[in-house]
This record gives structure tokens, sequence and C-alpha cells, in this order.
């Protein structure tokens, strides 16, 4: 009996110091963090200093917005978003952080060690980094991508007006789903220029939709990989099953591409090869990795290498161009005027059944100044890869440690009052009458770190967008204004954009009910 007393005396002690200790490291975290950490002068909320389940929250796919306005709204243009992390808002800032080597990019990806996922936008090493981008670069000028325009045509704006068309052979009217067919079609772009393969078809029926598929399996694959490695691991692995056999499908379907066309280069440099039989190696962009050259080492990249930036131009490139070209056919719904203007633009200068390309598009200002003003007001994501200073630094007059991370609020800038007037409404016309605005768009990143893809994108966004103007008369499927629209108006009397969600980019939540439109010749 008495032996069951001490025991539990001993235990409730225990307990007692236990939770004392306890107490004692967090009052000292706080304490720490609030009155001597060296971001403790930078404004931010308590939560975020302590722990990044605050930000982990405000990343939920349908809170994005609304927390990135909320927190520029209440803290300004620097603020602390989680433990060693701020976020700027500052487009000077953002200028000095994005264009300046002093500022490298963490390493998001240090869990995923799968050298086909190695690429330029997985690299944090500075030195790959840089050797990478000065081997592809010279490839992703307007001036070589124009060799792969055709392509781009044929899959992109052809092959989506022909299945209009087709739809409204022998009707006067169609409903169409825009985000289905502007995804299928830029899929079908970067896999014909990233992996050499096409179907003989440039219809959208053709196109390989196992890469949309493969996409997400690949996105599935590398957050668990970067997050949740256990799960890969049997007899857990069993439930992710078919994920895990669709990115395996992916990366031999991308080996098999670089396989067969490096063995198109050998027999076309075979000796027994006659002279008749010259095989025609495609302009594209897997041949354009296969002969990129570093001009300073001369290093050309591995066969692995290649498949790593034929699966990262696959991931990158066509998810977003099929969000941009989803955000800006769903505004011309809810703006009519500026679509009949962009209509009246497209169709004075070129005739019903011309195929419009995009060095045609290059005269479509008012149509350019719309797709700035979409990056705008309906952002394709809402930041870029966080960076971190490999020296101290000072934004906004606080000093930045050495090694803090830092985050970036597109939301924020493409909503500042300073920068933009009335930034809650959707006006292409700003645009045009300050063109100098242009550089306050930072949808493809900026500075050293500017996206390389940005050509190709505008490549397919212009003449896609300027070929079904030219070609179809488009309304959202209701009445006048409120088109399918269950959304209404915003409180400034602007219509609301229909529900979207955010993962890797800004997609429609319910793109079967919000994405058709009602189309005649």
């Amino acid at each position: 009996m008495l032996q069951t007393v001490f025991l539990k005396i001993y235990q409730t002690d225990s307990l007692v110091a236990f939770g004392l200790g306890v107490c004692m490291l967090s009052s000292y975290y706080v304490l720490y963090v609030t009155l001597f950490s060296s971001l403790r002068n930078i404004p931010g909320p308590l939560l975020a200093r302590l722990t990044p389940l605050r930000a982990i929250y405000q990343r939920l796919p349908s809170r994005v917005i609304d927390a990135a306005l909320h927190d520029f709204n209440t803290y300004g243009d620097i603020y602390i978003s989680k433990p060693n992390t701020i976020t700027i808002c500052n487009p000077q800032d953002v200028r000095t952080v994005l264009g300046s080597s002093i500022f490298r990019k963490i390493d998001m990806y240090h869990g995923v060690h799968d050298p086909a996922l190695a690429n330029i936008v997985t690299f944090s090493d500075p030195a790959m980094a840089s050797r990478r981008r000065r081997q592809l670069a010279p490839y992703f000028t307007s001036s070589y991508l124009l060799r792969m325009e055709s392509i781009i045509l044929q899959k992109g704006a052809k092959a989506i007006g022909s299945k209009w068309h087709s739809l409204l052979d022998g009707r006067d009217t169609a409903v169409v789903n825009y985000r289905n067919d502007t995804q299928l079609a830029t899929f079908s772009i970067m896999a014909t220029l990233a992996f050499g393969r096409s179907t003989g078809d440039d219809s959208l029926e053709s196109a390989d939709s196992r890469i949309i598929g493969w996409i997400s399996s690949t996105a599935v694959y590398v957050g668990l990989r970067m997050n949740f490695p256990l799960l890969l691991k049997f007899p857990l692995s069993i439930l992710l099953r078919p994920s895990l056999t669709a990115y395996a499908d992916f990366l031999a379907y991308s080996a098999e591409s670089v396989k067969r066309r490096k063995q198109l280069l050998d027999k076309q440099v075979s000796p027994e090869k006659h002279q008749a039989e010259a095989l025609q190696v495609p302009e594209d962009m897997l041949q354009a990795f296969i002969k990129a050259q570093d001009p300073e080492s001369k290093i050309v990249m591995t066969a692995k290498e290649v498949q790593a930036e034929s699966l990262g131009m696959q991931l990158a490139g066509s998810e977003t161009t099929a969000a941009a070209l989803t955000w800006a056919l769903h505004l011309f719904t809810l703006y009519p005027h500026y679509r009949a203007r962009a209509e009246t633009e497209v169709r004075s200068r070129f005739a019903k059944g011309h195929l419009i390309s995009y060095t045609e598009c290059r005269v479509l200002e008012f149509l350019e100044a719309f797709i700035y003003e979409m990056f705008r007001y309906t952002p394709i994501t809402s930041g870029f890869m966080p960076q971190f200073a490999s020296t101290d630094v000072v934004l906004q007059g606080y000093l930045v440690p050495a090694g803090t991370h830092i985050a970036f609020n597109l939301i924020a800038l493409n909503n500042r009052t300073d920068v933009w007037a009335e930034p809650n409404k959707f006006r292409p016309e700003r645009f045009l009458e300050d063109t100098d605005k242009k550089r306050y768009v930072f949808a493809f990143s900026y500075g050293v770190r500017n996206c390389l893809g940005r050509n190709l994108a505008w490549m397919e966004i212009l003449p896609i967008l300027a070929n079904l103007l030219n070609e179809f008369d488009m309304e959202g499927i209701g009445n006048g204004s409120e088109a399918f629209r269950p959304h209404g108006r915003r409180d400034n009397g602007e219509p609301a954009l229909m529900p979207s969600k955010c993962h890797i980019v800004f997609a429609p939540k319910y793109p079967e009910r919000d994405c058709r439109i009602l189309i005649r010749k």
C-alpha cells in the first residue's frame, strides 16, 4: 500500500515537472522570437513567428487570395509569414531579390532524389542553375521558337478551332467547355515539343490525354516525397499504387522519347545510310535540349538531363498556359464589352478562316493589354519559388539576416493602390494608357530568374485567343451580364469570378459547371 502511494506521488511529481519544463521552454521560445530574434522588429502575427501551421492554413486552396490580401493590408510591404521566413510585397524589393545572385532559391525539393526531376525548376545549386540557364536560354528566344510555330499553331489554335467548327456543323450554336479544350491543346503542344511524339493527327480528340493524368500523379509523387516520404514505403505505398504506377509510366515515356530521338540522330549520321534516305529531325524542344551546350564550359546535357528538362517543361509549361487561357476566356464572358472590342480589333485585320500566326498577333494591342490585365487581375499563381539571402541585406529599412527565407506575395503586388488605379476593377485600358505598367506584372518572375518559357507561353496564348475571337462568337450561358454565374457580383459591382482553387496554379473549382460557353460562327 505504502509503495503504491509513493509511486503515485512520484508519477504526479514527474508529470508536474514535465509540464513545468514544457511551459518554461515555451515561454523562453515566445520571449526569444518576440524580444531577441533578429527578425523581431519586422511586423507579423505572433503565431507566424512560432509555428508554420498558420502559413499552412493560409495556403489552403480556398484561402490563398483572401489570406494574401489580409496579410498585406494588415502588415504592409514586409512581414513574418512563418518562422525564419519573411514575405515581401513591394515591387522594388521583388526586383532586388529576383534580380541579384546574392539571393538563392531554397532547396524545396531536398527530399526528391530522382535524377529525372533534377531540372532548372528544381535546382537550388546556383552554379548548376546558371549553367543550365546558359545551355537552354538560346532556345527559348522568340526567333528560335518561331521554328516551331507550325506545331504550336496546329496543336493549339487550329486544333481547338477544328473541334468547335465540327460541333457547329449543321447547327447554329453549340456549347463547349473551354477549360477542357484549352487544357488538351496546351498539353498536346508541350508533349509534341518536349517529347517529339505526335499522334499523326492534329485534332484534340487524338491528343494523348494520358499525360494529364501522368502530370497529376507526378505532382502527388513529388509532394509525398518532399513532405511524407514514409507513405512511399511498403506497405503504405500499396494505397498509392495507381499514382506511383502512372508516375513510373511517365518516366518510361520520357526516357523512351529521348532514346528514340538519339537513335534517329545516330541513323542520320550513319555511313550506311544512302543520301536519298535522309532523315528529317524535327525542330522541337527535345532536339534543342539534346544539342544545348554551355558556351563557357562546352558541356552538353546527358540523356538523363535531357529527360529531366523535357519532364520539367511538360510539368511547368502546360498547366500554367492552360490556366491563363481559361481565365482569359472566363473574363471575356464576364466582360462582353471587352470581348466585343477584342473581336473588332481582330476581325478588322484578318479574314475569317485565316490562321493567325504569333507574328501577326503583335499588332493586336488591345488583346495584348487584355492578357496583361488578366495576369494582374486573375494571377496564375500566388507567388514564386522562395529565396534566401546569402548575406545580410536591408529591405524596407529592416535588417534581414543571411539565411532568412524570403517569400513573395504576388496577390498583393497586383493589388497595390500606389501602382494600380482601382486595382479591384478589371481594366485592360490601363496598359494602353501607360505601357510602363507592364513592368509591374510579374507573371513570369523577373531578372536572372525570369521564366525561360515566357516567350513560348505568349506564342500559345495570343494566337489561340486571336483565332477563337476571329472565328467564333462567344457568350456565357445565361441572361446577359449574369451569364452562367450563380456567384453574382462583388461588393464593388464587378462581376464575381468563378470559384477557384490553388494547388500549383489557380484553376476553376467547378470547371464542368463554370467553363461552358455558347459559340456560333
